[in-house]
């Protein structure tokens, strides 16, 4: 899905009609529900919301005094600022491990949780990955994704972070990394500005270090930042469209109102016009795209499953193995053109 909106729209003085676009590109998209959620909130804050669901309020963000690479390298030029220069997540202290960064901040000593910012995005390293694994699947691809649907979300979690596919975050805390949470897949279209609440409550260290892992090449890093600071009140408003037209089918607002059993189908190259009308707020406002839906890959795979390649993605860390391998056949290859 792509967010097409003015420069503007964070600005209070933003009014009137907003107009997004929902584009498929090479799958099938279902979309059950679309609105803006308008938050406003004080002068220079970057609004954002968590993988829970809640909205942070960023203030005062401040770059770590050192990132270094899972194998020593100083990247702290590339995540100093959103340029576009990026770390790949190709260092690890060996090729067994997940691909790392360690990020260091002062400690203000005072704060029982702080807010990690991050600006990235799913390599298109990761997604050449994943299509060297449907490839395993073959004809099996379809009843894999069947069964993967009716999965549930508390399992999907888990092998996810077993194959360490998102960018998981630890915080050391008396010399040991505590699991903080994670990163969700964004996917690789363009980079994402995300936020993390991480609890620090027991670092007594005049430093706090983040460590940030996933699978060999699978994210690019833009840029990394700390808030200590409280968050402001956030109240968020939805705003429902006023018009949402189907390129083919024309207006379907219906469906799209509320998360239920009725989807809007978008295939290849089809999109979906909404149009928005914007409150007068009178101050800052944010306005955040939620959606609800999924999508398919429809492309065949007209070989048998690998069945024995296939069985070893039941161990832990087997995407970031697969992820280095398949780099290495490329280089090889390179090598010898």
């Amino acid at each position: 899905f792509f967010f097409q909106a003015e420069d503007g729209i964070r600005d209070s003085s933003v009014t009137g009609v907003q107009r997004v676009l929902f584009r498929s590109q090479g799958e099938v998209q279902y979309l059950n529900q679309a609105q803006l959620l308008a938050v406003p909130h004080p002068q220079n804050t970057k609004v954002l919301i968590d993988p829970y669901g809640k909205l942070h309020g960023l203030a005062n963000l401040e770059s770590p005094n050192e990132a270094r690479s899972g194998d020593g390298q100083n990247i702290s030029p590339l995540l100093a600022a959103a340029d576009g220069q990026y770390y790949d997540f190709s260092g690890s202290a060996n090729e067994n491990e997940a691909a790392s960064l360690i990020l260091s901040f002062n400690n203000p000593g005072e704060e029982q949780e702080a807010e990690l910012f991050i600006r990235a995005k799913n390599s298109g390293w990761s997604s050449i990955v994943n299509h060297e694994y449907t490839l395993l699947l073959g004809k099996a691809y379809r009843s894999f994704r069947n069964l993967q649907e009716r999965t549930s979300a508390e399992k999907m979690e888990k092998e996810l972070l077993k194959q360490e596919i998102p960018i998981k975050v630890y915080a050391e805390n008396n010399g040991q990394w505590e699991f903080a949470g994670y990163f969700p897949l964004v996917g690789t279209e363009n980079f994402r500005e995300m936020v993390l609440p991480v609890p620090i409550k027991n670092n007594k260290e005049r430093t706090v270090r983040l460590k940030l892992e996933t699978a060999f090449r699978f994210w690019d890093i833009d840029n990394a930042a700390i808030d200590f600071s409280k968050d402001p009140d956030l109240t968020p408003v939805a705003v429902n469209a006023i018009s949402i037209r189907h390129s083919v089918k024309g207006e379907v607002n219906a469906a799209l109102e509320s998360i239920d059993k009725e989807y809007v189908q978008l295939s290849d190259q089809e999109y979906v016009d909404l149009s928005f009308e914007l409150p007068a707020t009178g101050v800052p406002t944010t306005y955040m795209l939620k959606t609800s839906g999924y999508y398919h890959f429809e492309e065949p795979y007209p070989v048998k499953a690998n069945t024995s390649r296939l069985q070893q993605f039941k161990n832990a860390g087997a995407f970031n193995r697969f992820s280095r391998e398949k780099f290495r056949e490329v280089e090889e290859l390179n090598a010898k053109l």
